[in-house]
């Protein structure tokens, strides 16, 4: 009671939770209204008393196949139809074993049978059971197909124009087939996956990595930039101080060109008494014998 207790959680049983998530990946997996096996599984060939014809999902097709199957005669095979409200596949496998139990004219041990299902317009599940004795079946592969391996063929029978397979022939062989696909094409899958993932992976550490080179040029710009202000402020100061510089030659030039111009003009016969010079402005105060020619 103790050990129940730990599985139950407000009042539902975890396991039967986890046991419904698994048989739904194993109805969509290897259900045999899968998309996936509508695509992955085996075509079979079909031997029946008309003739033989190749089959694929349950649907006609042309070609030869690998496989094959042996229908039985309607006159060996018992039908029962069902129609069920919608459920998942575990409560909806339980209702058809009890059915059958309940249904078959022949032992437990002897019953071999089948199953089919599909959803109706009124959105609810059309169950189709074969049953027939399982003895009177490898009876009848050994009489009229001279077949001794009952393991190694699958037998088909129809209901309504539907072919249903019966179990615990040979449609294990079939299964294992689809299975091996399938496990083929998912690590295909996965293999693919993975390299698109390396992909995108390799694309983004690559613009990771551009990215910090784009973060370390624009940090080096910044500090280049930054001199250039600091340079440019420097340089404006100096500038600056040029004009004033300039602005302080021009109202106090140097008067050494003048006074070596005048030196030059003055003869022993004139000399000065005063010089003034402000900016381009000079004003003389002298003495000569000839002012006015020195002028």
């Amino acid at each position: 009671m103790a050990n129940n207790t730990n599985w139950m959680l407000f009042g539902i049983d975890t396991r039967d939770i986890a046991n419904r998530w698994v048989s739904s990946w194993k109805e969509f997996l290897w259900g045999d209204d899968s998309p996936l096996r509508g695509r992955l599984d085996d075509s079979i060939k079909v031997i029946s008393g008309e003739g033989a014809q190749t089959y694929h999902c349950g649907r006609p097709v042309s070609g030869e196949a690998d496989l094959q199957a042996i229908a039985l005669p309607e006159s060996l095979v018992l039908e029962r139809k069902l129609v069920l409200p919608v459920m998942d596949l575990v409560d909806f496998k339980t209702i058809l074993v009890n059915e059958v139990i309940a249904s078959s004219p022949f032992s437990q041990e002897d019953t071999s049978w089948g199953w089919s299902r599909e959803l109706s317009h009124e959105g609810q599940y059309v169950a189709r059971i074969v049953m027939a004795a399982t003895s009177t079946i490898r009876e009848y592969l050994n009489s009229s197909h001279n077949i001794l391996n009952h393991t190694g063929i699958e037998v088909w029978a129809q209901a309504e124009g539907r072919w249903i397979v019966f179990q615990g022939f040979g449609e294990s062989i079939r299964t294992a087939r689809y299975t091996q696909r399938l496990i083929r094409s998912s690590a295909i899958l996965s293999f693919l996956l993975a390299a698109i993932l390396m992909i995108f992976g390799l694309d983004a550490t690559f613009s990771n990595f551009r990215l910090d080179q784009l973060r370390d040029e624009e940090k080096i710009v910044r500090e280049n930039a930054t001199d250039a202000m600091a340079l440019r402020k420097k340089l404006g100061n100096t500038n600056k101080s040029i004009e004033e510089i300039n602005k302080l030659l021009m109202e106090y030039p140097n008067p050494r060109f003048q006074l070596a111009l005048l030196t030059k003009l003055v003869g022993d016969d004139a000399f000065l008494q005063q010089f003034q010079i402000a900016g381009n402005k000079i004003r003389l105060r002298g003495r000569s014998q000839d002012a006015a020619k020195l002028m």
